[in-house]
């Protein structure tokens, strides 16, 4: 008898999976291609399936992933230097830094208007219904209502005065996961929350070796993984333990994730790992000499990067490069019709719209270890697996297409 069944479903396509521990192989030479977008990118990011670009002169629009570009500036100031965007349901949220303040696009950046606030808001998270934002003043805010108003999270825990900028201690960089969201001060301190940002816990302090200022973070799963002054720190747990990451040799300004890749960008181009970041590969070819990655997005299989070129910002530009040069990435045009549902029914666990593009269907426990491995079909028996967390995987022949998170307490 079944008391207790908890389903988290992630209908998301082609959706971070740090427990699916495939082995990534390059499938050829992996090569970055430039575009032809006008801009030095600082922000990118994909919004009802256009391809943004934010860079010192403004924002432009791609609908063919950097082949062609439109500006689209129309509402945004004479200095319309665009930091970051936020994309939010129908909604395009993006930052500016010489006018400050936010601008909101509903119409996929046909038209801009000041909204929300004066803060220039140099990098945004969401996390649930909320969205976070880290601003030039080096402040953590938080809106409750698309963008509409904007706050300062609750400091009633002690050491979180950084989140209102001082001369001493101030918020760098802020991640998020499902369960808790990161936050981080120029003296090496990280900060995580469980609700929201109503109250915040210290988990780690920065030592002499390591340095202080965090410059970029990244959370997928319970894996968190932090540039710290030019060494990256990584914590398997939540933020509970930390182990500091040797084998490196670059200074991280972004990240960026695609199932079990983690690609991460700054003043030494371009790198990524397959194995939650222990180690590190450089992906630079096709890249000019001296590029620096300000921003990273994913969109129809390419990963596409920001760039300028140090001692010469008119050489910057943006680059792309198939995600199908590595063996566990496809084109997101691979897709089913159908989002793929999980539920009890009579004992058993019942797949529901799983079409012929769903080859088949693995479970992982939550160490990451296959359980078990199915064609596709219609049920399993509930008794065939013990009590305990899941990731249950639909895949094709090629790629991993929808996950969904499944707690069993039996």
């Amino acid at each position: 008898m079944i008391k207790n069944i908890i389903f988290v479903l992630l209908a998301i396509v082609m959706i971070d999976t740090t427990c699916v521990n495939a082995q990534v192989v390059l499938s050829k030479n992996p090569q970055w291609i430039p575009t032809n977008c006008p801009l030095s990118p600082n922000a990118l990011i994909v919004h009802n399936g256009y391809l943004f670009a934010g860079a010192d002169n403004g924002a432009s629009r791609s609908s063919d992933d950097g082949n062609t570009w439109h500006v689209v500036n129309n509402g945004l100031s004479s200095l319309p230097s665009v930091l970051s965007f936020c994309s939010f349901g129908d909604k395009l949220l993006g930052g500016a830094f010489y006018s400050g303040g936010l601008y909101l696009s509903t119409n996929n950046g046909d038209n801009w208007k000041p909204y929300g606030t004066s803060q220039r808001i140099t990098s945004f998270v969401i996390h649930n219904n909320y969205i976070f934002g880290s601003t030039s003043t080096w402040s953590l805010v938080r809106s409750t209502d698309s963008g509409a108003t904007w706050q300062f999270p609750d400091t009633t825990y002690g050491e979180m005065t950084f989140l209102h900028h001082s001369d001493d201690v101030s918020c760098s960089a802020v991640t998020a996961n499902t369960n808790f969201v990161f936050a981080a001060n120029d003296h090496g301190n990280i900060y995580r929350s469980s609700n929201n940002g109503d109250s915040w816990e210290h988990i780690f302090t920065s030592t002499d070796s390591l340095g202080g200022e965090v410059y970029a973070m990244t959370a997928l799963d319970s894996l968190i993984i932090v540039e710290m002054y030019g060494s990256l720190i990584r914590s398997t747990d939540n933020g509970n333990t930390w182990s500091l990451i040797h084998n490196i040799n670059f200074t991280a300004r972004t990240f960026i994730t695609f199932n079990d890749l983690i690609f991460t960008g700054g003043y030494y181009g371009v790198q990524y790992s397959s194995d939650g970041g222990e180690n590190w590969n450089v992906l630079n070819t096709g890249l000019p000499d001296s590029a620096s990655i300000d921003a990273f997005a994913i969109n129809d299989g390419y990963l596409f990067a920001g760039a300028y070129v140090t001692g010469s910002i008119s050489a910057g530009g943006l680059w792309r490069i198939p995600l199908s040069d590595f063996a566990s990435a496809v084109k997101t045009n691979d897709v089913p019709k159908q989002t793929p549902t999980v539920s009890i029914v009579n004992d058993n666990i019942q797949f529901n719209n799983v079409d012929n593009s769903i080859d088949k269907i693995i479970f992982y426990n939550a160490t990451g270890q296959v359980v078990k491995e199915i064609k596709n079909v219609a049920s399993l028996p509930v008794k065939d697996f013990s009590s305990g967390f899941y990731e249950v995987v639909f895949s094709s022949k090629t790629t991993i297409m929808y996950t969904t998170k499944i707690i069993l307490n039996k």
